[in-house]
Parts: C-alpha cells; structure tokens; sequence
C-alpha cells in the first residue's frame, strides 16, 4: 500500500495485536518522498524494536534520531522509554523531564514519566500526577493505564500460609 495515512493506521493495529512481523512489513513497504513522513516511519522502526524486545537496537536508533533531529519530540520520548525499558529509570526521567521543558503539554511524556517516577519509587509524585492526567485526558487509554498502575502500587496485600497434615500424635 502506498497510501500512508492507511498504512499507519494498519501499522497500529498489528503492533496493538503484537503482530510485529508484518507490521515491520507494512514500515519496510511504504515509499514516502516527503521528509517529516520519512522520519515518522524511522521513528516506528525504533518502536518497532522496543516493542518486539530488541531494547539496546531501539535505543540506539533513537539516539541516531535524537541527533538528526534534536527538537523532534517523539524521537526524544523513544529514547526516554528506551531507557526506562531496560531499567534506566533515572536516565529516562531525565529525558522526560527534558521534553517537559520544551512542552509540558505533551502528554506521551507525562505518561512516560509517571512509568519512570514508579519505577524510582517516588509512588506519591506519580500518584498525583497519573491523577491529573487521568483527569485531563479521560479518553487517553495509556493516561487510564497510568492510574491503574499507581493504584497497583497502592493495593494491598494479603498472604496466607496454610498446611495440612494427615499426621495424627495419638
């Protein structure tokens, strides 16, 4: 298909049902002459890898990315999550605090940063700020994700250790 709103759109799909062969395929296929385009599909190629657990050749296409094109934000948050994604969360929220800077309205970087701020423990920051987002973008489903994961964090947890024995003393 050389269309490329519908073959993004496809792309989507296939990678939300982990489809990430053919969904590769449809990325390999598409023959864009137009720059931003071009660097859109370069920027799916690194969530391509990230997404089918190939973090270390994902992070390094997003830093490639990050140096062609310092102020795209979408590379940048591709970095940020790479790093998260192979347990730099540090390093991440560094990044993600970086996008903030430039945008503070760019939701995938506020979601991305509730991840990182979980992972480093800070459960209180990232409670309140999963809540704002959870209440600004009601239909975001990653926002919705975001909450979930801090009221994961504040579950409770029982556990009950039970055995039986058939041994009778008597």
């Amino acid at each position: 298909p050389n269309e490329y709103e519908t073959t993004i759109g496809l792309y989507y799909v296939l990678i939300e049902q982990r489809r990430y062969q053919e969904a590769r395929k449809l990325l390999d296929e598409l023959a864009i002459d137009d720059v931003w385009r071009r660097f859109e599909i370069e920027t799916q190629k690194g969530w391509w890898l990230l997404f089918s657990e190939r973090l270390e050749q994902g992070r390094v296409h997003f830093e490639h990315l990050v140096n062609q094109a310092g102020a795209n934000l979408g590379a940048r948050q591709g970095e940020a999550m790479a790093h998260l994604w192979q347990g730099w969360p540090g390093e991440a929220l560094l990044r993600l605090d970086a996008i903030r800077a430039r945008n503070e309205y760019y939701v995938p970087a506020q979601i991305g940063r509730v991840s990182a701020l979980l992972n480093l423990e800070r459960n209180r920051e990232a409670r309140d700020e999963a809540e704002k987002l959870a209440a600004l973008y009601s239909d975001n489903k990653h926002a919705q994700n975001a909450l979930r994961a801090t009221d994961i964090r504040y579950m409770r947890e029982v556990a009950a250790n039970l055995s039986v024995s058939d041994y009778d003393r008597g």
